[in-house]
């Protein structure tokens, strides 16, 4: 697959959620007829990734919610006991994905385009269902995510404190210049007032 993209949930300004440039999936044809589906290899190169904030939390977030929550309900669904039939319900096939890789993985935050570390897991699933096999993807994308801009945050936290510094520096600096002048004023004044007082007394003593 080419140019795949995910879409926002509602609420939400920007359109997509996640885009991909391509989505290579080898799978074992005999094993879409049993129980347990094997794939050997899932590629995805250049993804990106758009964090945007809502009013319920992030975009990203809540479609990790939701995956949690169609898990919840598959769960349910095979905990139910046989209809009057007596016929069972069929599990849910299982899913196991040999390796997986993502890279040239960036995240859009606001204005500013962060490059993430490629993402390679093996052995994904091992014979669980479909959507938790999402899951567990997603849950190793969201913990990139949550690095990147847990250190954004501390970057922007930096730069705010530099410039607070800086801006502190150069008020200390002032102020010294200031009392450093105001003590010069003070020595010139004295100075010349002391040598009034001389030529002063001087004069008087010329006078008798």
């Amino acid at each position: 697959l080419e140019g795949f993209k995910v879409g926002n949930p509602k609420g939400f300004n920007r359109p997509y959620a996640f885009e991909l440039d391509s989505f290579v999936c080898q799978v074992q044809i005999p094993s879409l007829l049993s129980d347990k589906i094997m794939v050997d290899e899932i590629s995805i190169h250049g993804m990106l990734a758009d964090y945007e904030v809502g009013l319920d939390g992030s975009n990203l977030a809540l479609i990790q919610k939701n995956v949690e929550s169609a898990i919840g309900k598959a769960d349910a669904v095979s905990a139910q006991p046989a209809d009057d039939d007596g016929e069972e319900e069929k599990p849910a096939k299982k899913v196991v994905i040999r390796k997986l890789s993502v890279d040239g993985v960036s995240l859009a935050l606001a204005a500013v385009r962060i490059p993430l570390p490629p993402i390679a897991l093996n052995d994904l699933g091992d014979g669980k269902r479909l959507t938790e096999v999402v899951n567990e993807f997603y849950a190793a994308l969201m913990k990139s995510v949550a690095d990147a801009v847990s250190s954004q945050v501390v970057q922007g936290v930096g730069e705010a404190a530099k410039g607070v510094g800086n801006a502190a520096s150069e008020a200390a600096k002032g102020v010294g210049n200031a009392a450093s002048d105001a003590a010069k004023g003070v020595s010139n004044a004295a100075s010349e007032a002391g040598k009034n007082a001389v030529d002063a007394v001087t004069n008087i003593f010329k006078k008798k």
